[in-house]
């Protein structure tokens, strides 16, 4: 009985296992179109506007609003 135990329950030696590739996750065609087509608008238009109004913002723009405000609805 213990003899049968141990021939099942015994560890087994891990063997290398090849790696498996790395597959890289592209984007869709769509969403580099859209990158495209927005990178050459900015570089059309982007020296009409300054760097600064498009700053990223340094509080919450959503401060000083209620999340849950009651509104009535009729």
């Amino acid at each position: 009985v213990e003899q049968c135990y141990i021939k099942r329950h015994r560890q087994t030696k891990s063997r290398k296992r090849k790696s498996a590739p790395v597959k890289t996750v592209s984007l869709s065609d769509n969403a580099l179109n859209a990158m495209g087509r927005r990178r050459r608008v900015v570089d059309a238009i982007g020296h009409l506007f300054p760097a600064e109004k498009f700053a990223l913002p340094t509080e919450s723009v959503l401060a000083g609003i209620p999340q849950n405000p009651d509104i009535q609805m009729k």
